[in-house]
């Protein structure tokens, strides 16, 4: 939303104003890694998970993570969401789906809400993260529960 409904509409000027300004800014010990911090691993059949990412995600995702393109997701490793070890924001995406709207960069997925169980969610947080957001974060059905309320 601040995204969509309000930077994306800051002139070029101001853009590159913020930018200037957050690359003198040191980073904080334990923030959010860079995309270019991130080494994806490779698709893991053996996982258990494996089966219900590729029902879930990978018709949008794809397995090797190039994404469908226009409205649809590139790449995991573009999101900070998948990158917070926190996980907040990935597991609400997951619950609630997502619809950006925005100058030239709509966003879409689905809610999973109704249709996987707290324990599914968290182990697809978890797949997501530790393949794609470079932390060995582990999401529980607890994690989730609470942010489902």
């Amino acid at each position: 939303e601040v995204v969509s409904d309000s930077l994306s509409w800051l002139s070029d000027a101001d853009l590159r104003a913020i930018a200037r300004y957050l690359m003198q800014v040191s980073p904080k010990e334990g923030m959010v890694p860079a995309r270019d911090e991130i080494e994806p691993a490779g698709p893991n059949p053996q996982d258990p998970i494996h089966d219900l990412f590729v029902a879930a995600c990978e018709s949008c995702h794809y397995p090797d993570d190039r994404g469908l393109g226009g409205p649809y997701p590139s790449s995991f490793p573009n999101y900070s969401a998948v990158r917070d070890p926190a996980g907040t924001n990935l597991i609400r995406v997951m619950l609630d789906g997502l619809v950006r709207g925005g100058q030239g960069d709509p966003a879409f997925m689905p809610a999973y809400r109704d249709l996987l169980t707290d324990q599914q969610i968290a182990a697809l947080a978890t797949y997501i993260g530790q393949r794609f957001g470079g932390h060995d974060k582990t999401f529980s059905a607890d994690d989730v529960a609470a942010l489902r309320d």
